[in-house]
């Protein structure tokens, strides 16, 4: 995902949105659709929930041991897509708060 900063007058101009925006240009082509944060996060959440049935998440809950590492499940990753980006490539294995 791209980050980019909006000056001032746009925040205000955009302030209050509680629903999907389309950004245009002048001729009325959209350049992007934007979703409010919450909003995002819901839809989300819910696209992750449905990867998985109730008794997947269960058997999930339910298993013991230590797990794997970030660093191992990074390289794991990226062996199957490549590199990730490096703003969120782990450095030293650990997480970062």
């Amino acid at each position: 995902m791209v980050r980019k900063t909006i000056d001032q007058m746009t925040q205000i101009k955009l302030l209050g949105c509680l629903e999907e925006l389309e950004v245009c240009d002048e001729s009325g082509q959209i350049m992007a659709r934007l979703i409010p944060d919450p909003a995002y996060r819901r839809m989300m959440y819910d696209r992750a929930r449905a990867l998985f049935s109730d008794e997947q998440i269960e058997r999930a809950r339910q298993r013991k041991g230590p797990g794997k590492s970030l660093a191992e499940i990074m390289r794991r990753l990226e062996s199957m897509n490549g590199p990730v980006h490096s703003d969120v490539a782990p450095r030293d294995g650990t997480a970062s708060g």
